[in-house]
């Protein structure tokens, strides 16, 4: 009955430590995770929450409706498939709100590759050029 908050546009930093590439404003970007991992092994929901300036010390808490993440169990797939997800709602929510994005560090740190705009985009990184370990390679346009 607890809520724990998490920072999901941050590069953790190494592959090995839980990150999952996904794509990011169109360039992958070494994604943590944690967020998935945390779902699928407590079924906690995963609820977006945005803050937003209304004027001088005054600011909106915005609670999104929970993700809906596929069924099963915890794996590199899944973590895949659910953090495209949740790129995909900061992506929409920082284009309503860039100069709401506080954003110091650099993003794309670990890839930064573009992601080929052709062809069919499912969220693996294996149908847009991978090295079968979940890492960009220099197969990219």
């Amino acid at each position: 009955g607890k809520a724990v908050g998490l920072l999901a546009d941050q590069d953790p930093g190494r592959a090995q430590k839980g990150g999952v590439f996904v794509p990011f404003f169109g360039r992958w970007s070494l994604t943590s995770a944690g967020v998935s991992f945390l779902a699928r092994t407590t079924g906690a929901a995963v609820v977006p929450v945005f803050i937003t300036r209304c004027g001088r010390m005054r600011h909106r808490v915005e609670f999104m409706a929970p993700l809906e993440f596929s069924a099963g169990e915890y794996n590199e797939e899944a973590a895949v498939a659910d953090m495209l997800l949740v790129n995909r709602v900061l992506e929409r929510w920082i284009s309503e709100h860039p100069g709401e994005w506080f954003w110091l560090h650099n993003r794309w740190k670990s890839g930064g590759r573009p992601v080929e705009t052709g062809g069919r985009m499912t969220g693996t990184v294996g149908e847009n050029g991978e090295n079968g370990k979940n890492e960009p390679t220099d197969n990219w346009r």
